[in-house]
């Protein structure tokens, strides 16, 4: 899974967390590929223009999807926008609604059920199929840092595996110290 890691830039009066241009390389380069090859679809007037186009139309808004979150001392207040182009959502919420900060871990998983196959001799032939004896739970762990709002509303920043979550909680110390409120750890 392709996951997006936010970069932090500060300032004496502005924090941003945003996505770097680095994060673009791949959907930049497969909207490249899918491009030529709808050029090369009408140069040849072969009528296999549907399958390039539908792909292009697929990854474009990853290429051009953007989302920051930017922490001013000067209006006294965070703003967060996300959105392809100009079709960008922009929200602000002020410094004095921000009642702290916090990194959490959660676990999402299944629970699955199968029984192996065997063939005649005995050997497990790797094929698997749902529903058994056995019990496998199929985890992953996952670390978030939020925002809790003083009406009890929290509101997500950054997810990513809990790999990373050393970095979550620096870029959670950074902004609870710019905006003067406590960074919390919790578990979920």
């Amino acid at each position: 899974m392709f996951e997006y890691n936010f970069s932090l830039s500060s300032s004496p009066d502005r924090l941003k967390l945003y996505f770097p241009a680095r994060q673009r390389i791949l959907p930049g380069l497969l909207v490249l590929l899918f491009s030529a090859a709808l050029f090369r679809s009408f140069i040849l007037n072969d009528g296999s223009f549907i399958i390039p186009l539908i792909f292009l139309l697929i990854s474009l808004p990853g290429f051009l999807y953007t989302e920051a979150w930017v922490f001013s001392r000067s209006s006294n207040s965070l703003t967060h926008f996300s959105g392809i182009l100009f079709l960008v959502c922009k929200k602000k919420i002020s410094f004095d609604e921000i009642e702290s900060f916090v990194v959490t871990d959660f676990t999402r998983g299944k629970l699955t059920n199968y029984t192996s196959k065997h063939n005649s001799t005995g050997k497990n032939t790797g094929f698997r199929e749902i529903s058994g004896n056995r019990t496998f739970f199929h985890f992953r762990k996952i670390s978030k840092l939020s925002i809790v709002l003083d009406k009890g509303k929290i509101k997500d920043i950054e997810i990513l595996p809990a790999l990373y979550k050393k970095k979550l909680e620096q870029k959670g110390m950074k902004i609870s110290e710019f905006c003067s409120k406590p960074l919390l750890f919790g578990i979920k």
